[in-house]
This record gives C-alpha cells, structure tokens and sequence, in this order.
C-alpha cells in the first residue's frame, strides 16, 4: 500500500481524438483530474486531434488549470509519449496519464517502492491484437518515483544489450504462438522485482475507461460478450463519468476469462 509523499508527482497526459463522436472518452479527464492530483503541476499534450475539437480540448486543459499546454501537429505513438516523457524529464516523481480515466479522492500523496508503479495487466490471449500479450503495468496511469533512477536502470540494461527498447511494441512469433510486448511491457520483463503494480486499495482510487478515446474500433475485434460490455459501459460513462467507478472488478474478471492456456496456443499464421 502506499503512503503519504512530500513532493508532488509531475503529471503527463496525452489526449487524443480523431472522431468527434468518441470527444467523450478523450474529455472524460476534466471531470476529476483534480480530484485525483489538486495540486500537482500538469501538462497536456494533444496528439494532433481533429481540428475541429482541438479548440474544446484545449478549453478543458485550461478549466483544469494545466501549466503547460502543447499541440502536436504530427501524430506520435503513445510509446513515444511515455519513452519521452522517461526521457526529457531531468528528476522527480512523474506520473503519466491517459485521458479517459477518472479519480474518485486525491492520489496525489501516494508513494512507492522500485522504479514504476501501475496497475498490473496479466497475460491475456488478447483477441484484438490476436496475440498473447506479455505482463505489464497499464500505461493509462503509471507512476514513477524517480524518473532519473528509471532513466539509469533502462541505461544499465541498455550498456549491455544496446537494442533493448524499455516501451516500444513489439510482435514476433514465440514457441508456437505469437506474441505481443505492449508498450512497457519489455521494460516489466526486463526487471519485474523493480516494478510496483497497485493494490486493490489503489485501483479503488480510480478507473481506467478502456479504449475510451477509439471504443467502437475495439468493438469490431473482440468477442461479442466482450464488446457488449465495453460498448454499454462506454454509454453510460458518457452520460455520467460516475459509472465508472468500480468497474475495475469487472474488468479483471475479462482479463481472468481471457487467460491463455497451454491447448489454446495460436501458431504464427
């Protein structure tokens, strides 16, 4: 469990809309952004939105107080966004934020042990990517104690393996199945002891809206029953951000239901 911290956690947060329908899902932050962090500094980076409702992203990034708004006019990868941020942010605590997420009490206390803190995604036969999908720690809310002291280990790793890549994707075929190394997930296999998931007391802090920015995209790739649930909590949480809350649980017990086994292995096809 955490516990109480005195300095502030830089906050990094990366919108991104490119249908208006779905402007919900990347807007979804100014509902309690600052119930969760009331006074850390933040900066929003929208990653070359729409023209048309960059003008609403920014007005959000303005009612939430942002210190720093950027615009990117050249989509960039999310794991660009996250490698970059390790990289170019000289000390600190930071955390890193995707958009469709909502707090329900102040986090901005917390502390922990190792290099990154997050919330654990286990191995899943994801079957929109059609891929085993290896450990890792969410992106949509990492939190990192020292970013210099991550900065030195990835480095470490790297001074002996120089193509080691701490947050790129990466899919190959592996022992009869192929596999995807989601962004983070290579950085979580390289050196999982430093690596801090959340406990069921933070993950009551707040809940991730999966796939809230591109959910009608998901839809399309993943089992009816699956999509069903994603499609109808995507409803409700755009009429009220609060129906969010807890669904966490039901999100993990998805991830339960989509553990590989050792017969359902898929050779590289």
């Amino acid at each position: 469990m955490s516990a109480p911290a005195t300095d502030l956690p830089e906050v990094f947060l990366l919108t991104y809309c490119q249908d208006p329908e779905k402007l919900y899902g990347t807007l979804l932050f100014e509902k309690t952004l600052r119930v969760g962090f009331p006074n850390a500094r933040v900066t929003i980076i929208d990653n070359a939105s729409l023209p048309q409702v960059r003008p609403e992203i920014r007005a959000a990034a303005m009612r939430v107080e942002a210190y720093r708004f950027f615009q990117i006019e050249n989509e960039i990868g999310h794991s660009s966004f996250v490698g970059e941020t390790v990289a170019r942010t000289p000390a600190g605590p930071v955390v890193i934020l995707d958009p469709d997420v909502a707090f329900w009490e102040s986090v901005e206390g917390w502390s922990f042990g190792g290099l990154m803190a997050g919330r654990l995604i286990p191995e899943l036969d994801d079957p929109f990517s059609r891929c085993v999908t290896a450990p890792r720690l969410h992106t949509s809310f990492l939190w990192i104690p020292e970013v210099a002291d991550l900065r030195a280990a990835i480095d470490k790793v790297r001074h002996r393996r120089s193509e080691f890549s701490a947050f790129l994707p990466v899919v190959v075929p592996l022992n009869g199945s192929w596999k995807r190394f989601d962004t983070g997930a290579a950085l979580y296999a390289a050196m999982p002891d430093r690596m801090t998931p959340f406990s069921e007391w933070e993950l009551d802090a707040y809940d991730h809206l999966f796939a809230g920015t591109h959910v009608g995209t998901v839809a399309k790739e993943i089992a009816p029953e699956i999509a069903k649930l994603w499609l109808g909590l995507a409803h409700e949480v755009r009429a009220d951000h609060r129906a969010l809350r807890g669904v966490w649980r039901m999100q993990e017990q998805v991830f339960r239901a989509l553990a590989p086994s050792a017969g359902d292995a898929k050779g590289p096809a």
